[in-house]
Formats: structure tokens, C-alpha cells, sequence
């Protein structure tokens, strides 16, 4: 009995000290350095660094969810527009959405689970995001991200968001998600009718080599730009469309949208199964405990190891 406990002990040891740990850490004071990313910003020195959180607004964003049985497909954009931190680096953080902006493009599989009064709830399934940072002043060609910003359409409306220098792609990572929210009429000639509202909070992890190096460090100078660095968004605030309406402003030009989704008809009104949103919401990074798991199982490591040399004296 002895014996087996041991083997066990050592066994459970090596596989808990070998192995992922579940627990996790929000990263706090962390630094965006996108010196060699964006060179021709702040003299080749563009540095972030005290961040907690960065947030997006909904006035720029652009997202269309169509659904198919029992899931919906969800796609959009999203521009940053602030960075949570303890430090101010300069004026108008280095011409932050002036100069040069952080976007983000995203396509994701939600798995509905219920429907009830027309609330439909769902958790997370796959997909991934995308994060491009840009420079605006280049003469590149690129333009500043558009998304539905009031009740006067542009012809700008969703162009930019993935026109900038890729610096990092994040897998959607399955769990529990959110909601959205749907009034029960759906006739297209009543303003109030379709969707409502929601809530929803995504959790993604970083495919190893798609971060540059240095571009994103810990407060302690170590780049943490790895396959273990991972990102929480939300919870985010789901809304309709333009002025709270059915009808998509007509000038939509959201090309990654449409390459994937199809293009909009001018016509388009939303219904519960193709609909337009916009949302806010934020993002923190986070990391895998390091210490816990570890040091249960040097325990049971310790505990194996003890009762071996045990069983190794009394044969002797």
C-alpha cells in the first residue's frame, strides 16, 4: 500500500509541477513599447508604460453577428480610444488617436445555450483578434478607424480597423459568456423592435510568435509577449445600431466584414438572426499563476520521494 501511495505521490508531483497552472494574475503597470513598430512616432521612442486597462468606445466600433442553428457568427472592429494607467507620458499620449491609434478586428463563434423572453444566453465556442497598431501621418494610404459614430452616416463607416502593422493575434478561449437582449416585436416598422442590449466578457490567449518582440513588457522590464499571455474583454456593453434603430447606415464600408459576412445592402434591417451592434468595453491583460501549483506539487514531490526511501530501509 505503501508503495503505491509513493509512486502515486511522485507521479501526481512531476504532473502538477510539469503542467499548466489554471490559476491566474491580472498584469498591472505593464508597457506598450512601439518604438520599432511605429518609428516615425515621438521620435522613434513611442512608449506606454503604468498601463492597468485600456478601453474602447462604442462611437468606434462596427460589428455585425448573423446566426446559424444554434450559434452566431460574430464579426467587427474596435479602436482603443484610452489607456488606464499610473503614468502620463506626454500630451495627448504621444498624439495617441491623432497621430497613430490601436485597433483591433475580430471573428468569433458564440454557441447559444438559452432562449428565454427573448433573452438569449451564450458562451464562447472559437475564433480570434486581432490587434494592429498604426501610423496615421506615414502617407501610407491608411485611414483613422470610422465606426457608427452618430446618427450622421459618413462615408468612412468602418474602414481602418485593420489597416495598420499587425502586433498580435489572440485565440478565443471557451467558457461562459454573456447575453443578448431582444424586445419580442420584430416588425421593421417599429423603431423599438429587434435588439436591445447586452453584456459580454471574451477570454483569449496569445498564439506564441504573433506579439514582436519588447512589445509589450511587465513592470519589471520582462517581455511577457508569449503563448502564455493572455487577455480578458469585458464586460462589454452591447447596444443597437445607430440612433437605436433597425436600419444600418447605408454607407457602411466595413471590408473585413464583408469579405467574410457579405456585402450590405442598403436596404438591410436588422432581425434577430442578422443584426449590427456597436459596443464599449475594456481589456486587462493576465498571466498564469506562477507560484501555487508549483509549490503543491514539489510537495507531493517531497511526500513520494520520503516515502520511497522509507520502503527503501525496511528491504534493507
Amino acid at each position: 500500500m505503501r508503495k503505491a501511495i509513493g509512486a502515486a505521490a511522485v507521479a501526481l508531483g512531476l504532473a502538477v509541477a510539469a503542467g499548466p497552472a489554471n490559476a491566474q494574475f491580472i498584469v498591472d503597470d505593464w508597457t506598450l513599447d512601439l518604438s520599432n513598430v511605429l518609428p516615425g512616432i515621438n521620435g522613434g521612442g513611442l512608449v506606454i508604460d503604468g498601463i492597468d486597462v485600456i478601453d474602447w468606445n462604442r462611437a468606434v466600433t462596427v460589428t455585425r453577428a448573423q446566426r446559424q442553428n444554434g450559434t452566431y457568427r460574430i464579426v467587427g472592429g474596435l479602436a482603443f480610444d484610452e489607456f488606464e494607467a499610473n503614468t502620463t507620458p506626454g500630451p495627448d499620449w504621444f498624439g495617441f488617436n491623432t497621430d497613430w491609434e490601436l485597433t483591433a478586428t475580430f471573428d468569433v463563434t458564440v454557441d447559444i445555450t438559452s432562449e428565454v423572453g427573448g433573452i438569449v444566453g451564450f458562451t464562447t465556442s472559437s475564433g480570434t483578434i486581432t490587434l494592429y497598431a498604426d501610423d496615421l501621418t506615414d502617407g501610407d494610404g491608411s485611414v483613422q478607424a470610422t465606426g457608427f459614430t452618430g446618427s450622421s452616416p459618413t462615408d468612412n463607416y468602418g474602414q481602418g480597423f485593420d489597416d495598420g502593422v499587425e502586433i498580435g493575434v489572440f485565440d478565443l478561449l471557451p467558457g461562459d459568456a454573456g447575453f443578448v437582449a431582444f424586445i419580442p416585436s420584430f416588425d421593421p416598422d417599429d423603431p423599438n423592435a429587434g435588439f436591445s442590449s447586452g453584456i459580454l466578457t471574451t477570454n483569449y490567449q496569445a498564439q506564441d510568435g504573433t506579439i514582436p518582440p519588447g512589445v509589450i513588457l511587465d513592470k519589471n522590464g520582462n517581455d511577457i509577449g508569449d503563448g502564455d499571455l493572455m487577455a480578458q474583454a469585458g464586460p462589454e456593453t452591447l447596444e443597437p445600431t445607430v440612433d437605436g434603430g433597425l436600419d444600418v447606415p447605408p454607407a457602411l464600408n466595413a471590408d473585413f466584414i464583408a469579405d467574410i459576412l457579405g456585402n450590405v445592402d442598403p436596404s438591410f434591417v436588422n432581425t434577430p438572426n442578422d443584426f449590427f451592434l456597436r459596443t464599449n468595453g475594456s481589456v486587462v491583460l493576465r498571466l498564469p499563476e506562477p507560484g501555487t501549483l508549483a509549490l503543491f506539487g514539489l510537495g507531493l514531490l517531497g511526500l513520494g520521494f520520503a516515502v520511497r526511501r522509507r520502503q527503501l530501509k525496511a528491504a534493507a
